[in-house]
């Protein structure tokens, strides 16, 4: 059976949290987590114009929790707003042309978001949005089988997410540093998705969306999911559970979706509280819970207490899959 392991890694604020994954025919099993806290703000030295002086604490640091590592790949998820995600409805012709031209498109469309710098890592994902869709399929842009609505037509967007060169540049001189030159970039919607469809598949929500909810310090971001395809996601930089809910509303109008297609509500964050949950449930008729991601891989010889707050490590995780 061949196998192989990738890292995840997240910086916010003063910490960063990591995980080390093997992949195998099984599923996942967990070789490392852990976080760390620095005494500076690692995010803005990473992302923003912290001093270059911390580059060599932090590349200790991944030094440290790595060492032995096996991963063939570090990936980094990236908060916003050293990360951009946004929709698009550009398709091409069918094959290889076609899709090269929609992703010379895509990789404009992402510049114009970031004037004067250059696009370095950009990722879509085809996807749909369907009121009252009927059995049957039809080939995507991307090849998958989508159902069609027989009074609507398919709605399909393109979920792109980008990361500047700087960005990227100061990540791989960071890692190279600790003598990881394999190096990837993830934005954290993209994270998200990927721990969202493994949970979804999971739990066996069929004809049934899930929908996360991430609340950070600076930032609130909704992601939806169906059968393991992701249909839609946004992010805002209102933070209060008020505002969350009236946002999480809103993707779902956007997706033309209704709140009884939902199955799941999962949520995670930093500021991911009990308040906010209460919010939510006051106007939402399905299950509440914090996200695991931890679920998704196997735990055997691991043991977390009860209080354990597993949905911190979603971005990681998810990076890491």
């Amino acid at each position: 059976m061949l196998t192989s392991a990738s890292a995840g890694v997240e910086f916010l604020g003063s910490g960063m949290r990591y995980v080390e994954i093997e992949h195998s025919d099984g599923g996942y099993r967990l070789l490392r987590l852990g976080d760390c806290d620095f005494e500076f703000d690692v995010h803005e030295v990473l992302f923003g114009s912290g001093p270059e002086a911390y580059l060599d604490t932090i590349a200790e640091a991944i030094t440290e929790v790595f060492d032995g590592s096996v991963a063939d790949v570090f990936r980094v998820a990236v908060h916003p707003p050293a990360s951009r995600s946004f929709m698009s409805s550009v398709f091409g012709p069918a094959g290889a042309s076609g899709e090269s031209a929609r992703k010379e498109q895509l990789v404009f469309e992402a510049a114009l978001l970031d004037v004067d710098r250059d696009v370095v890592a950009l990722r879509a994902a085809s996807g749909i949005a369907v009121s009252d869709a009927q059995e049957g399929g039809l080939p995507s842009a991307g090849g998958v089988d989508v159902a069609v609505s027989a009074r609507e037509p398919v709605s399909r967007r393109n979920h792109v997410s980008h990361i500047s060169s700087a960005t990227h540049e100061r990540l791989e001189e960071v890692f190279s540093r600790a003598g990881r030159k394999n190096l990837e970039t993830i934005s954290s919607s993209e994270a998200v998705a990927r721990v969202l469809r493994e949970v979804s598949l999971a739990q066996n929500q069929s004809k049934k969306s899930v929908m996360s909810v991430g609340v950070f310090n600076d930032y609130s971001m909704y992601t939806l999911m169906r059968d393991g395809e992701w249909l839609f996601s946004h992010q805002r930089a209102e933070t209060e559970p008020e505002d969350v809910l009236y946002f999480a509303l809103q993707m779902l109008r956007l997706a033309q979706e209704q709140i009884s297609d939902v199955g799941l509500v999962a949520l995670f964050g930093s500021r991911n509280t009990e308040n906010l949950a209460g919010v939510l449930g006051k106007f939402m008729e399905p299950p509440i819970e914090n996200i695991n991601p931890l679920s998704v891989v196997d735990l055997k010889g691991n043991s977390f207490q009860k209080d354990f707050a597993h949905f911190a490590f979603t971005m990681c995780i998810g990076a890491a899959l």
